[in-house]
């Protein structure tokens, strides 16, 4: 992992500050960028006490009792844990993102993967104090951002009831530390969820939880097993130990789908565990990493907040040799979601990683793809290529495989496939290309299958399914997402040498593919089929965000762009927390600041947000809005603060990612910028819009030239390795106000 941008942070006395004065800080003293070598390499600013900073960004927790919104969460991105208030106790449920179920129903519909091999939830170790809790009294939570701790307290008629919750990077387990005041007791146990989960649309005749789980003991260890009637289960091993005044609490979740590893996996994991005092310190230095990798400061103390934990969150959520993530994460709540949907929900999740500079995350997306390519190709019609082609339909279960129906959502694979590919793009890293090319290329065979030349002469594509919108021939949803796939792959052969069969083949079906339909509002939904006012899925518009994949100096398909975003836009009856931020990036990247700030999605404290139910993708989406508010690009090359409004005056980002292969820093101070750093991973010409007041400089200036060519945009060359910083001459530093 990279070091932050400004080395060793500087101690700083910041604990006076309230949080709008530590934001206001923040900007006055951004990071510097790592600086690049030669004789006048200084770079403007100061380093901030980043640790100070996030902290203050905890959310408060407070009343009893907490509900989804309002809980305490940790995570390793695996296992997890909420943490709420319910009954005069603490309820600490636990989670694992990769335990579904194993059924057989029958069942023949989209469905099916809900009920055949849907999430379960597990249970809750339940933290009770012998003694009277003061409902007129409240509790209290936050959550140490830094640390990726929740830590809290409640009161009882004896004294006080103070906990800490932590999921440790680096060990499969959850440890709650319980420390009491007075003459205080607590019990602890564990209360096992009936196996099963709450969706009832499409729920097979029958459907109803699997026999209970069974207690059990071995040694000094609590164990819960809940077994599947065809094999396989889950066992949770937890032990308490109480030493004086305070109670550790550790647990782990065994699973296993088909057979009876689940209870020694448990057992294993629980010794494996070892002394917790270097656990809590890994687990520390692992955090205290992940938030140096790269970040956005704004002025807005709301908006900061909520980006900080979107951070934690995605670092909760997800590792790279992990679980998918589904709409939960390693959290369970109730809902009606229980699988994976692939018509926004999975893409959304995983597009902040790769700008963040997390671009591994990305990893237990691709593993997925990789290990269960087959069967995904088993589910393909051999019409459409099955089973070399692959393709997947609305909702899959954890391997991937879904029902792929006569008129399918056709673009979900190739969508997922694009996030996957700003991996490689955003990093510069070829082993990201070499892994994803050959999958990409079997998701070209599902579309190049599809496509059947009509009566113009012209390849057209049969009715497919627009999420959220009906079904028309020519679809946009896979129309756009089919031309970008076949321009990549062809585009492939001349920047990486990759040679494959069909190269020949795209090659004709792009020259033949029939145009993107539209009319004087913009694209349509596919052939005939207009956009509905108040549609709150952007399907349509696939190629123009995230795919940006239109040429910004062609005025006429700009305007079309322009009118298409303005027409969808211009009802908003519809939406859902999603579709904003989706506007919100298409303003973005077509510079039109005052039009780019979204509203944030609805939720209380810790930002974990449902719409029926839990879903995890519309705040990690508006993370990765924010980032493009400041850091964003098209055909021409980077537009920073494109998308900033006036009002955020001081705004700055450090160690973002751009294509191919850049690490971008930048600040704006009084609403111009400052500097701009950029490091490249691969040799190439930079092309960027930076938004000076005036020409600014480059440094070193030997070893590298600006290339002013018009309109605000500028040219500079780098090699592999190589840093620059453009700066206007003698930035203005404003001193603290203390």
């Amino acid at each position: 992992m990279k070091n932050a941008p400004c080395g060793r942070p500087k101690r700083r006395k910041v604990k006076a500050l309230g949080a709008s004065a530590l934001i206001a800080w923040m900007l006055m003293f951004s990071p510097l960028p790592a600086r690049a070598a030669g004789p006048n390499d200084a770079a403007p600013g100061e380093s901030i006490d980043w640790q100070a900073a996030i902290r203050a960004a905890g959310p408060t927790l407070s009343g009893m009792p907490w509900n989804w919104q309002d809980q305490a969460f940790t995570g390793n991105g695996r296992e997890g844990m909420l943490v709420g208030f319910a009954d005069g106790a603490l309820s600490i449920r636990l989670g694992r993102s990769d335990v579904v179920d194993r059924r057989e129903t029958g069942d023949k519909t989209i469905f099916r993967p809900c009920f055949d091999a849907g999430r379960l939830p597990i249970g809750r170790l339940v933290v009770r104090p012998r003694g009277k809790v003061d409902p007129k009294k409240r509790s209290s939570g936050t959550i140490d951002l830094w640390n990726a701790e929740g830590v809290g307290a409640f009161p009882t008629d004896q004294g006080e009831v103070k906990w800490r919750v932590w999921t440790p990077m680096g060990a499969p387990v959850n440890v709650v530390e319980i420390e009491v005041a007075g003459g205080v007791a607590v019990e602890v146990s564990f209360r096992p969820d009936p196996a099963m989960h709450p969706r009832s649309k499409g729920a097979p005749k029958g459907y109803a939880a699997h026999p209970p789980a069974v207690p059990g003991r071995e040694g000094d260890v609590e164990l819960s097993t809940q077994a599947f009637p065809l094999g396989g289960g889950y066992t949770v091993a937890w032990r308490a130990v109480t030493t004086g005044s305070r109670t550790i609490v550790v647990s782990a979740t065994g699973y296993d789908r088909t057979g009876d590893g689940h209870r020694a996996e448990a057992l294993d994991s629980l010794r494996a565990a070892g002394d917790l005092e270097s656990l809590r310190a890994r687990h520390r230095a692992w955090w205290a990493a992940w938030w140096s990798r790269g970040a956005i400061v704004v002025p807005d103390t709301v908006v900061q907040r909520y980006y900080w934990l979107q951070l934690y969150k995605l670092g909760s959520a997800v590792r790279g040799d992990g679980p998918m993530l589904d709409l939960m994460g390693p959290w369970y709540g109730e809902g009606p979601w229980p699988s994976a949907w692939w018509n926004l929900n999975v893409q959304l999740s995983y597009q902040l990683c790769a700008p963040a500079n997390r671009a591994d995350l990305l990893d237990s997306l691709v593993g997925m793809i990789e290990r269960n390519a087959d069967a995904m190709g088993r589910c393909v019609p051999p019409q459409w290529g099955g089973p070399h082609a692959i393709a997947v339909g609305r909702i899959s279960s954890y391997d991937g495989t879904s029902l792929i129906e006569a008129e399918p959502e056709a673009g979900n694979l190739t969508w997922a496939l694009a996030v996957c590919w700003d991996g490689y793009r955003l990093t510069g890293d070829r082993k990201r290309a070499e892994r994803l090319l050959p999958l990409m290329a079997r998701a070209a065979a599902f579309h190049v299958a599809r496509a059947k030349p009509g009566p113009d002469g012209r390849l057209h594509l049969p009715a497919s399914s627009s999420p959220e919108s009906g079904k028309a021939p020519d679809a946009l949803d896979e129309l756009g997402p089919m031309r970008w796939l076949l321009r990549t792959l062809v585009a492939a052969e001349r920047e990486h040498g990759w040679k494959h069969p069909d190269q020949v083949r795209w090659r004709e079906v792009l020259e033949t593919l029939t145009p993107l339909p539209s009319d004087e509002k913009g694209y349509l939904k596919g052939a005939g089929a207009k956009v509905e006012l108040g549609h709150r899925h952007w399907s349509h518009l696939l190629h123009v965000y995230p795919l940006r994949d239109f040429d910004p100096t062609d005025a006429a398909e700009l305007d079309l762009v322009r009118r298409s975003v303005a027409h969808w836009t211009s009802n908003k009856s519809q939406w859902r927390g999603y579709s904003g931020l989706g506007a919100s990036s298409m303003w973005s990247l077509l510079a039109e600041t005052e039009k780019a700030k979204p509203p944030l999605p609805a939720g209380s404290g810790n930002t974990l947000y449902r719409e029926a139910g839990p879903v995890i993708e519309t705040p990690l989406q508006a993370a990765a809005t924010l980032q493009e508010m400041l850091l964003t690009w098209d055909r021409r090359g980077l537009r920073l603060f494109a998308g900033t409004p006036a009002e955020w005056r001081d705004a700055s980002f450090h160690n973002l990612r751009a294509p191919v292969g850049l690490t971008v820093s930048a600040k704006r101070q009084n609403g111009s910028t400052q500097w701009v750093r950029l490091e490249a991973a691969v040799p190439r010409a930079v092309r960027i819009e930076p938004r000076f007041s005036v020409k600014p400089e480059v440094r070193p200036s030997k070893s590298a030239q600006l290339m002013e060519l018009g309109g605000g945009w500028y040219e500079v060359k780098l090699e592999a390795g190589q840093s620059v910083l453009l700066t206007v001459p003698n930035p203005v530093i404003v001193p603290p106000n203390l």
